[in-house]
């Protein structure tokens, strides 16, 4: 009985040192494999930024795809999503910001992204939760007031796009662009006086901005100030005729 015995512990401990040297060698082999894929992926990361300084974009977007499978990266990521966007393919920068948020959930500067990508697809709402995002983080960006005032005009939610955007314009009184898009906003309310200070606000601080110099032009016509609307009517037509998508409407 007792030899019995002393055999079952010399067998047992005997298991437990094979179980356990096979746990570190599971262990080794496992972290040997995440080292070599994390290398590997290193190695298409390095190649992704080289072809993106060349302007290889399609090139870069494929080596950062196969880096990131591989080596996870929330700043990647990021440089991802502006490779799509970049290339007007919005619904992947979504989903490559969204990456670099499950990475790094408290980048303003992703969530604003994330924001214009939503806003280019026409989502007014996720548009807004992620700027509102963005701002809870970092309050201090006069761009994304600037954003979240736009997208509520695009809501019709005016008075609130015009609490945004003068916001906007507190953070930085020489925007051109918040003062474009509020003397829009002014132009849905019918405020033609403010309207009128705001276009030429921004034109103030960027002469040459066309949608302020078309909306100005706009804002002349629609109040019958026709020598006004005369005065812009050739530099308007030309901004037109250059970027016709943008300023003709189509049925």
């Amino acid at each position: 009985m007792k030899a019995s015995a002393v055999h079952f512990k010399k067998f047992f401990s005997k298991a437990k040192e094979i179980i356990f040297s096979f746990l570190i060698f599971s262990f080794l082999v496992v972290l040997l494999v995440f080292n070599f894929r994390t290398e590997k992926g290193k190695e298409y990361l390095e190649k992704a930024k080289l072809y993106s300084a060349s302007s290889c974009i399609t090139e870069a977007i494929n080596a950062y795809e196969k880096g990131l499978s591989l080596a996870p990266s929330a700043l990647d990521f990021f440089t991802l999503g502006n490779l799509y966007a970049s290339l007007d393919d919005f619904q992947k920068a979504v989903g490559a910001y969204k990456s670099s948020l499950r990475l790094d959930a408290d980048n303003a500067m992703t969530y604003s992204k994330l924001g214009s990508a939503y806003n280019f697809l026409g989502l007014y709402k996720d548009a807004v939760e992620a700027y509102g995002k963005s701002v809870s983080i970092e309050p201090n960006n006069h761009e994304v007031y600037s954003n979240l005032g736009m997208v509520y005009g695009f809501l019709g939610e005016h008075d609130k796009a015009v609490e945004y955007l003068k916001q906007a314009i507190a953070i930085k009184p020489d925007s051109p662009e918040a003062h474009n898009n509020l003397g829009v906003e002014y132009v849905r309310l019918k405020k033609y006086k403010p309207a009128e200070i705001h276009f030429k606000k921004a034109l103030e601080f960027n002469p040459d901005l066309p949608d302020a110099q078309v909306n100005l032009f706009i804002l002349f016509s629609l109040e019958g100030r026709a020598q006004e609307a005369e005065g812009l009517k050739r530099k308007v037509g030309k901004i037109v005729q250059e970027n016709p998508d943008k300023y003709i409407a189509k049925d």
